[in-house]
């Protein structure tokens, strides 16, 4: 069974990158660049994604930990979007993004420096313990 991760950040390379990686392990990667962009690929989606990678600095009008947090209150009514994973990643101290993510209701939070500068390798791994 083919994995459905939706990505949402406002930096075109970093999705691209994450794209590139994960469909090299398998999963099928969609992406947003804004919060408009996110409700139409989330909500006008037939299947609803496995996980959704939410960056906190997603742009000047929503932070991503805000917008998850409006969308915990709203998913309630959505039981096939229930078990979808919803992670905050950021390049911010892990503290900061740690606490953010628990604040706003996340399943987990990613660093995107795990992606970017450490190698992919710990990203990924981080990122299948969410779906198991």
């Amino acid at each position: 069974m083919t994995r459905r991760v939706l990505v949402v950040d406002d930096d075109r390379s970093f999705r691209q990158s994450c794209r590139m990686r994960l469909e090299f392990e398998g999963y099928e990667v969609s992406e947003a660049t804004s919060w408009v962009d996110f409700t139409k690929a989330f909500y006008g989606s037939h299947e609803a994604p496995d996980i959704v990678l939410l960056d906190i600095n997603l742009g000047p009008t929503l932070s991503g930990d805000k917008m998850l947090s409006a969308l915990k209150k709203g998913r309630e009514n959505l039981a096939i979007r229930k078990k979808t994973k919803m992670i905050l990643m950021s390049s911010l101290h892990e503290e900061e993004v740690a606490y953010r993510a628990q604040k706003c209701g996340a399943d987990g939070y990613l660093l995107k420096d795990d992606m970017c500068e450490r190698g992919t390798e710990r990203f990924v791994t981080k990122l299948k313990s969410f779906l198991e």
